[in-house]
């Protein structure tokens, strides 16, 4: 078995957050990422962002009284 350095795994989120990654790196940063929450959230993140689904900015209103 291969034990790969964190320098690699941050190689792999860099390249996921550039949308640069191949399907089978991205395949093995996912799998991963189900044993690692902080990488899981990362990835959730990155993929929020990426489609454009950032919070949304609720408008006040005032109310007339």
């Amino acid at each position: 078995m291969i034990v790969k350095s964190e320098k690699y795994w941050a190689d792999l989120l860099e390249q996921y957050k550039l949308g640069s990654i191949s399907d089978t790196d991205r395949f093995e940063l996912e799998k991963r990422a189900l044993d690692d929450p902080f990488l899981f959230d990362a990835l959730e993140g990155y993929s929020t962002v990426s489609q454009g689904a950032g919070p949304q900015k609720k408008e006040k209103t005032k109310i007339l009284t």
